[in-house]
């Protein structure tokens, strides 16, 4: 959307202090005129006020980012990131306003203050991430904007969701406080596997690429949460995602399948639930279904089925349906290489797998597995 003032900012060379200041006042103002609706005398001020904010958003913006012409000014950007979170703005603190206005902005306006949000997030000074820590200590603001970018049923405000998505992502990545917040909230991860079956593609694959991100960055947090959420999470995960039976969701089954390669995976923090997860049977079944897909979806779902073969806990559960389909499945791994004489590692893994299972009559059992249901054959399309 162009500026909807047709007018193009030219750099003022204000101070970054009188810069944030003069958006502090303008934001009250703008807070008071949207709790005092404006009546048709103040439409003017109105016109003038949005005038005056949108030149100052794009000033901020183009000291934090530059432009084509002109490289982002690094001083600048410290110096305006310490007014925002200076003592004196505590009572009302811009950044606040920022988060709690958005929803009332113009699109343009939204467009600047996302990436503005964004920046400040980003802004490191003296190994502190001084938004995010602003963040920490007012989780409401989080709940905020976590809570507009899972909107249900709103396919006119998916672009406004997605600019939400932004900043959600950037305190995700800036805050292990911010996510292991997320995280608890049994009713904030649930609206992550509702919203990637959002009929709209560019939504659900923005969601799912939280979702990945919130599992994946910070590394101790998350193998905190397995090991309390265990049950409810991968019952959720394999019913709203790997045994979704939609074709348009065929790339979101397939990113999903990726990310459970990740978490499980990860060894170092998630050995036991990597464990627990291929010590099911049921579950094996899931991978084993996966693997009659299309190919994008059998890569994935290969990498996460060689960790059942893999475990050195194998209970007889998965033994039994291992062996139960050892030929099968040596002849779909067999057949399944051609497309993939380029990965290496794939190649290794394939042979290893393949090896592990042809041994499968001589493994040890170490337990027997309680979830075992009734064991059949899978026709596997290579």
């Amino acid at each position: 959307m162009k500026n909807i003032f047709h007018v193009k900012v030219k750099p003022k060379h204000k101070k970054p202090i009188d810069l944030v200041h003069h958006l502090h006042t303008l934001l009250l103002t703008f807070t008071n005129q949207t709790i005092n609706r404006t009546t048709t005398k103040q439409q003017g001020k109105k016109l003038a006020l949005d005038r005056e904010l949108v030149n100052l958003l794009e000033e901020l913006q183009w000291i934090l980012y530059g432009d084509s012409e002109t490289l982002p000014n690094p001083k600048a950007g410290i110096e305006i990131t310490l007014e925002f979170f200076s003592e004196k703005m505590i009572k009302v603190n811009p950044f606040r306003l920022l988060i709690t206005c958005f929803s009332n902005l113009e699109w343009q306006f939204q467009l600047y203050v996302s990436r503005i949000v964004a920046n400040l997030l980003c802004q490191h000074i003296d190994s502190q991430f001084v938004a995010a820590q602003f963040l920490e200590q007012n989780p409401d603001l989080v709940d905020l904007l976590f809570a507009q970018y899972l909107i249900f049923n709103l396919d006119d405000n998916v672009p406004v969701a997605l600019l939400y998505g932004v900043m959600v992502r950037e305190c995700i990545r800036r805050s292990r406080v911010i996510a292991k917040h997320l995280l608890d909230s049994k009713e904030n991860m649930k609206k992550f596997f509702e919203c990637v079956r959002f009929p709209n593609f560019t939504f659900a694959a923005h969601v799912e690429g939280t979702l990945e991100l919130l599992l994946t960055r910070h590394k101790v947090v998350v193998a905190d949460f397995f090991s309390r959420n265990y049950d409810w999470f991968f019952n959720e995960f394999n019913s709203k995602l790997l045994l979704c039976s939609n074709p348009n969701h065929e790339l979101a089954k397939s990113q999903a399948l990726k990310l459970l390669g990740e978490i499980l995976g990860n060894q170092t923090n998630n050995y036991d639930v990597m464990i627990w997860y291929t010590s099911c049977a049921d579950n094996l079944k899931i991978l084993m279904s996966c693997l009659r897909e299309s190919k994008l979806i059998q890569l994935e779902a290969f990498k996460v089925y060689k960790l059942f073969v893999e475990n050195p806990k194998k209970p007889k559960g998965v033994v039994d349906m291992l062996k139960l389909n050892k030929s099968k499945l040596l002849t779909f791994l067999d057949g399944f290489k051609v497309d993939n004489k380029m990965d290496e590692q794939f190649e290794e893994d394939e042979r290893k797998v393949m090896k592990d299972i042809d041994g499968l009559d001589e493994e040890t059992n170490f337990r027997q597995d309680s979830h075992v249901g009734q064991l059949r054959m899978f026709t596997i399309t290579v």
